[in-house]
């Protein structure tokens, strides 16, 4: 007999969720709201965040699976336009490469098939970059 080629509809789906922010504002506010709310008999979330903030706090605290990536972006944007642009080309080098690198790597690890960017365009590069390469679904959610 072959093997069947598709999910099984009880299996949990496995959700990536890429917190970039510091967890102290609106977007990891938010986040908690969420998987305070989601249904864990269908899916399984695993948070990604570079920064412990009060709400990442909480977030541990729900037993959902958390990852740290310590990294930290380089701040360019109090500069004048052309040193942003050195800036942000310093920062897609050295910070967004490789975190799109771990986070397809994690996506692949974890069989993700959903990968959610919890912040504005310019602060979830790394995650929109990571969702192209993996073929995987992508949702940019701004507050």
């Amino acid at each position: 007999m072959s093997k069947k080629n598709y999910m099984d509809p009880l299996q949990k789906k496995n959700i990536l969720y890429y917190e970039p922010t510091s967890g102290f504002g609106g977007s990891s506010r938010c986040l908690l709201s969420w998987l305070k709310k989601t249904n864990i008999d269908k899916y399984n979330p695993l948070i990604v965040f570079h920064q412990n903030g009060p709400a990442i706090q909480k977030i541990k605290e729900l037993k959902v699976k958390t990852i740290r990536l310590p990294y930290k972006p380089f701040a360019y944007k109090n500069y004048s336009s052309l040193s942003s642009y050195f800036f942000f080309f310093i920062n897609f080098l050295f910070f967004d490469i490789p975190i799109a690198f771990i986070l397809y790597i994690l996506a692949k690890i974890y069989n993700v098939k959903i990968l959610h960017l919890n912040a504005k365009v310019i602060a979830v590069i790394p995650g929109i970059i990571a969702a192209r390469f993996s073929g995987i679904p992508c949702i940019c959610h701004l507050h």
